[in-house]
């Protein structure tokens, strides 16, 4: 597999070269990987004296501290290596040096498997799912099942939870084909919740070459996270935008909480109104000036940095000030991203690793989170 991969990233020219150049290379970080996992394993192969069985090093010179010094291991507690097995079971190498390699999942495949009927007794909706080029894959147990909308939104702390869900079921119903009681009452009264989606893409160079899943993690407010804790993702607002291709165009940024399912009793739901949907909250890019791409020295727009070339960002608030909100379908998630805070002149004392998010108040969107991510928004 290897080899075929070269092959078809070189189009099959040069091929004993850059094989060549490929295995050296990898084997040459394999040998890296082992010797430093055997050097932080305090692991010694250069000699093993015979009288306390342990690995040490001897010295035709040396003076007299060294009789003491193994005079000292022997009391030391210590244990043999005499297998390979033993050995691969004490280190921990960064990548598996043996065995077979794990496959990673293919969402791609097992959605479209699912379209086709493959699982007739899959539960439906499908928890995997393809939304344009990207995969979706939610597990088969959620981390709430069946509670009620208000039951939810107090575990979750979201009070505005069936608000934000009377306001997208009213935006995006067609001639209110949908009826939402009075005082917003929802034709639902209770869902199920996940705290993890995985999100898989295709390489930005190599679009037949799927890449492994990235996890999106949402976490309640506790005592190790006051605040909770949602990774950032990029979403398509756009249908003429496909990721990632488009770079920013169509995009935008938002803060991902739970992914959610409806459940409707008696009450046949429009199409229009989707299956899995996320609660978020929403940023937007604060505009910048950029000669380079704009042609005007004074002009602000939605462009990058002109320094670092990076976006920046900030959380879209209320004239009260509190976060917006906002309930999006899960299909429109495209990829994990990475915010980093931009600290000033003096940073906020109450941030810490739990709390950037939310004493933060401009953001950089980091394009070297990852290298598919800096090609889609460099190249």
């Amino acid at each position: 597999e290897t080899v075929t991969d070269v092959k078809a990233r070189a189009r099959n020219r040069n091929n004993e070269s850059q094989i060549c150049r490929f295995l050296d290379h990898a084997e040459k970080c394999r040998r890296f990987d082992l010797a430093t996992a055997i050097r932080d394993a305090s692991i010694d192969f250069r000699s093993i004296d015979p009288v306390v069985g342990i690995i040490c090093d001897h010295d035709n010179d040396a003076d007299d501290n060294d009789d003491n010094d193994l005079e000292n291991l022997r009391d030391t507690p210590t244990h043999r290596l005499d297998t390979t097995a033993a050995l691969l079971s004490t280190i921990s190498p960064v990548k598996q040096l043996a065995g077979m390699p794990q496959r990673a999942a293919d969402y791609f495949s097992l959605a479209h498997m699912l379209n086709q009927g493959s699982y007739p007794h899959a539960p439906s909706p499908h928890c995997t799912f393809v939304g344009a080029q990207t995969a979706l894959h939610l597990n088969s147990r959620p981390s709430y099942s069946r509670m009620k909308i208000d039951v939810v939104a107090t575990k979750l702390k979201l009070p505005d939870l069936g608000v934000v869900l009377s306001d997208y079921l009213a935006m995006c119903a067609p001639d209110h084909c949908c009826i939402i009681g009075p005082a917003g009452n929802l034709p639902f009264n209770t869902l199920e919740v996940w705290e993890k989606l995985r999100v898989q893409n295709r390489a930005y160079h190599a679009p037949h070459e799927i890449l492994p899943a990235q996890t999106i993690n949402a976490i309640s407010p506790s005592t190790s996270w006051p605040c909770g804790c949602a990774d950032t993702v990029l979403v398509n607002t756009n249908s003429d935008a496909i990721w990632p291709r488009s770079g920013m165009t169509g995009m935008k940024i938002i803060c991902t909480s739970y992914s959610i399912l409806i459940h409707a009793k008696g009450i046949k739901l429009c199409n229009c109104f989707e299956s899995f949907l996320s609660y978020t909250q929403k940023f937007e890019i604060i505009p910048q000036i950029n000669e380079k791409l704009s042609g005007s020295s004074r002009q602000k727009g939605p462009y990058p940095h002109f320094a670092s070339s990076m976006f920046v960002l900030q959380q879209v608030r209320h004239p009260n000030q509190n976060i917006a909100v906002e309930i999006i379908p899960l299909k429109q998630v495209r990829a994990l991203v990475e915010l980093v805070p931009v600290f000033g002149e003096a940073a906020d004392r109450r941030l810490t690793k739990e709390t950037s998010l939310e004493y933060s108040r401009q953001f950089w969107l980091d394009k070297y989170f990852d290298k598919e991510l800096y090609y889609a928004l460099t190249v």
